[in-house]
């Protein structure tokens, strides 16, 4: 899921702790199908062009209202949580053999993929997501796993299907959680010329279990065809889930972006694994 067309889209290739604050449910519709790996640099020429709708906050990515007041959850309260697995203290270790944890480093929260040749870790201070030239209706989350790098034949740096941690601050994942998957589908979704490809409608809310089966969450899932598709994307959609749970005061999100009936498909079943791992920074 790479650019579909470099001379159209911009990308960006570095890491960075610095983030870019999305308002909340405010703006327009823009946006475009450009995959970025967005550093310090370049994220800041992009903010300066659409300053109206971005804000520069130190390593802060989360799509929530700009200057707003925050919401509390409306789950039930979570207690701490005690390890079964005295590893998961330091955070950073697997919770089973064969797999390898994955964090941000502004304790986003920690999720784990298997350890295989079919996974591809990031730094965990990269922010990765889409944008169009103009930097409208940006959607970025932040230390990224990346599933079937090299699939296409025709783009060796694409990929099938990837996750990352969004910063979605104190926010209901009631709240948080369709928010962020709709704005996923309609950037992925939109046209040069503005218009959107065709979407699926948005879930109704699906309780999950993250964290061995120990926290509450809410998943909400979109999928949606691709705007401007190039060769390896042509003819499939793409599925969006958001995971959202909060715990200590704060919010946590997982987003996961794959290909659907394509050569390389992430299975159902790994993904929901994988969602089940995903659990607070210590």
């Amino acid at each position: 899921m790479n650019n579909p067309q470099s001379s159209y889209y911009d990308r960006f290739s570095a890491a960075s702790g610095e983030g870019v604050q999305i308002p909340s449910k405010q703006g327009g519709d823009g946006g475009g199908r450009g995959k970025v790996l967005i550093g310090l640099a370049a994220a800041l020429v992009l903010i300066v062009a659409a300053v109206a709708i971005f804000a520069v906050t130190r390593g802060d990515d989360s799509p929530t209202e700009a200057g707003g007041p925050s919401s509390t959850s409306a789950l039930p309260p979570v207690k701490a949580t005690t390890w079964v697995n005295p590893t998961l203290a330091e955070g950073a270790r697997a919770l089973k053999d064969g797999w390898q944890a994955q964090q941000a480093t502004d304790g986003r929260g920690v999720f784990d993929v298997p350890k295989t040749a079919d996974w591809k870790l990031l730094s965990s201070d990269t922010l990765f997501g889409y944008a169009d030239p103009s930097g409208k209706e940006r959607v970025v989350a932040k230390a990224p796993a990346q599933f079937g790098v090299g699939y296409c034949s025709s783009d060796k740096d694409d990929e099938s299907a990837w996750l990352g941690l969004v910063n979605v601050g104190k926010r209901d994942p009631s709240d948080a959680g369709p928010d962020v998957a709709q704005r996923f589908a309609d950037v992925i979704a939109t046209k040069k010329d503005g218009s959107k490809a065709k979407q699926g409608k948005l879930s109704e809310p699906k309780s999950v279990k993250v964290n061995q089966g120990t926290i509450p969450a809410l998943q909400y899932t979109i999928t949606t065809a691709i705007g401007e598709a190039n060769g390896c994307d042509k003819d499939k959609d793409i599925e969006i889930r958001t995971v959202t749970f909060s715990s200590g005061g704060k919010s946590y999100q997982l987003v996961s972006v794959r290909s659907v009936d394509g050569s390389k498909e992430l299975p159902t079943k790994t993904l929901d694994e994988i969602i089940s791992t995903f659990r607070p920074s210590n």
